[in-house]
């Protein structure tokens, strides 16, 4: 399934591109890559359209579209999650060391945080 996503999110990006491109971009043989295509075609997710007799033209459809729309929109949504996550964590541990005293310095430049006792 990891295959899948990762061949189909590769053809939607990308346009004129063969089975080997496709092999070395996922990191499969050619063999493994012919079976997973021809099954994405069985699921619906993939069409295959032959130009000449030795080229063949891969068009997601409106399916696999739409699965890869809703496994780009959970990565956003688990992103954010995150994000907010470490602001609450960065929050807490700032709250934390300004009740105890301490001075408390973001640097969003540098990406680093300092702390200061209030004492010299």
């Amino acid at each position: 399934m990891e295959y899948d996503d990762k061949i189909l999110n590769y053809i939607n990006r990308e346009k004129d591109i063969s089975q080997r491109k496709i092999a070395k971009h996922v990191g499969l043989s050619l063999g493994q890559t012919n079976i997973i295509l021809h099954n994405l075609v069985k699921k619906g997710l993939l069409k295959m359209e032959r130009i000449t007799p030795k080229k063949v033209r891969y068009i997601l459809t409106p399916q696999g579209i739409a699965k890869n729309a809703k496994r780009t929109y959970s990565y956003m949504v688990n992103a954010i999650k995150n994000v907010l996550s470490l602001e609450a964590e960065l929050i807490s541990v700032v709250e934390y060391y300004t009740t105890e005293g301490y001075t408390v310095y973001l640097d969003s430049k540098k990406m680093r945080c300092t702390i200061n006792s209030g004492r010299l």
